[in-house]
């Protein structure tokens, strides 16, 4: 019972001390500090085609990024053409009204054939919402009022891989922060929210582009530490006001070439990161930071069963892997003993949006539109199958009653 309160009690005061507003905001990818659980109870549709949503929009060219929402503003980017239109619309929550966009004039680039030129998830807070724009000789971080406003640009520099870009920022007590490992120039960087001044640039190794999304480890002492993966650097905590690197530990196989995408995530005091390649080894491990905050042990490791770009869920004490090819795998914690192992779902397609709960039901998208809810706990048990009008790879957003996915083309709410 202690451990169970416990649990809760740290979790209200994650999302408070991250300002996020349980209910009425989801301010990044997954929603707060990425953990991707909706607070407020609600049922998943019964049925999921457009005829069913309560509303839903067509989008301008396409793009692989989530919404986000603040309050009753939703926002999503889109990209037209081979990447020279770029686009950031903010909607009406509970209408889908266009109240603005803003658009960006470009250039074309090479990327994988997987990826798009509207990859990056935007990030919001009270004072604004945050983009990221990227290609070979430039990324551009711009900040918008809620009214859509520009507040700032600034230009981080030079951005090296053949993949494209697609990385998505967090915004904490008024820092921006950008994961910015990649072929050339690494670096993780925070600027300030309301001005776009840099505030700190922590240097790292330049290998493979990394894709993951930094989250949030509230430390004993009550400080906060950005929590990054990366192939070659393995998994850092870097102190959110100074920038300071604060621990590393090298924990993926350097010999292996990898690459980190999947984004890392905190439960009780364990910090849960994967890395691999997509036709090859996969390793997911958790850390535990000591009280100090200097210093990391291992606790358990997993090289299988291990997803390559769905980032982990954790609910209710256990860990769920949802892997690209469509297997789900349970695991306990804290010690990592497999509940069941690599149970199949009927979905086409692969699997690039990464698992959400809501309440007891675990749910999940194909890139082919296929749609899985899973009953939470120890037997792998199939609630729902339905289908999308198209396909996602995008992971949806929830808050203030609605649930809101961005498919190929359109922005669907129920």
């Amino acid at each position: 019972m202690f451990t169970m309160l416990f649990r809760l009690l740290l979790f209200i005061a994650i999302c408070g001390c991250l300002g996020a507003s349980p209910e009425g905001n989801w301010p990044r990818f997954r929603g707060p500090n990425g953990n991707g659980k909706a607070i407020q109870a609600m049922e998943l549709p019964s049925k999921w085609s457009e005829q069913s949503s309560a509303w839903s929009v067509q989008l301008p060219g396409e793009g692989n990024s989530s919404p986000v929402i603040w309050g009753t503003k939703v926002f999503v980017t889109s990209a037209i053409n081979r990447g020279e239109r770029r686009l950031l619309f903010c909607f009406e929550r509970d209408s889908g009204k266009e109240i603005w966009r803003k658009e960006l004039v470009s250039v074309a680039h090479k990327r994988h054939k997987m990826n798009s030129f509207a990859t990056s998830t935007p990030a919001v807070d009270a004072h604004g919402i945050y983009v990221l724009w990227g290609q070979p000789k430039m990324i551009l971080a711009i900040a918008y009022s809620h009214d859509g406003q520009e507040l700032w640009r600034r230009n981080l520099g030079a951005y090296k891989s053949g993949h494209g870009y697609g990385v998505s920022p967090i915004a904490v007590d008024g820092r921006l922060v950008i994961g910015n490992d990649q072929e050339g120039g690494n670096s993780i960087i925070a600027l300030d929210t309301k001005s776009g001044e840099e505030l700190w640039r922590v240097s790292r190794k330049a290998m493979r582009a990394t894709y993951s999304t930094p989250c949030i480890c509230i430390r004993p002492d009550g400080g906060k530490d950005v929590i990054v993966a990366d192939w070659q650097q393995g998994v850092s905590g870097i102190d959110l006001v100074t920038g300071k690197q604060r621990w590393s530990t090298v924990v993926f196989d350097v010999n292996d070439k990898q690459r980190a995408i999947g984004s890392p995530i905190i439960w009780d005091d364990l910090v849960i990161a994967t890395c691999g390649f997509v036709t090859g080894k996969k390793r997911l491990v958790a850390l535990r930071p000591n009280k100090e905050g200097h210093r990391v042990e291992q606790v358990f490791q997993l090289d299988k069963a291990v997803p390559h770009v769905p980032t982990p869920l954790v609910h209710d004490g256990r860990l769920y892997l949802w892997s690209d090819s469509g297997m789900v795998t349970c695991v306990k914690l804290p010690e990592g003993k497999v509940i069941y192992d690599r149970e199949r779902v009927s979905a086409r397609g692969k699997i690039f949006s990464s698992p959400i709960v809501v309440g007891d039901k675990i749910l999940n998208f194909s890139s082919a539109g296929d749609v899985v809810v899973l009953q939470a706990g120890d037997e792998f048990k199939v609630l729902q199958e339905a289908r999308l009008p198209e396909g996602t790879t995008a992971t949806p957003a929830i808050a203030g009653g609605r649930f809101i996915v961005r498919t190929k083309s359109k922005l669907l709410a129920w």
